[in-house]
């Protein structure tokens, strides 16, 4: 199972590094946000339709979510923007980000769970 954590969390940090290169994030930290938003929703589809509906081992799905997921996804980088924000007194982008972080995370995971749960068959209604 360590080999796929190290594995997946290889793949996940070398995605999160090519997204900080192509969106630029000079004044707002927007290459943060997508990796986080984007996180939320893949994390919330892992568990709730790849463990279920794969037929992947559990190993694999270990490392698709602590590995890949755990490296492409930084609340850490997300707390350093915002204290840059608050330092250089952009109280308004800090509280954009930290909204849209939030509440777009919560909105992400909860379209994750939705579409994974279409996926294996629940939510639909018995006629």
């Amino acid at each position: 199972m360590n080999r796929m954590i190290a594995l997946f969390g290889a793949l996940g940090a070398a995605a999160r590094y090519v997204i900080s290169l192509a969106v630029p994030s000079d004044a707002f930290p927007m290459a943060t946000l997508i990796v986080n938003i984007a996180g939320c929703f893949v994390l919330q589809l892992i568990f709730t339709w790849v463990r279920e509906r794969s037929g992947l081992p559990e190993h694999i799905v270990t490392g698709m979510s602590t590995g890949l997921i755990g490296a492409f996804t930084t609340f850490s980088t997300f707390s350093c923007d915002n204290a840059a924000l608050f330092l250089s007194g952009q109280l308004g982008l800090l509280a954009l980000n930290a909204g849209v972080s939030l509440i777009g995370g919560l909105a992400a995971a909860l379209l994750g769970l939705w579409i994974g749960e279409r996926l294996c068959g629940k939510g639909e209604r018995a006629e």
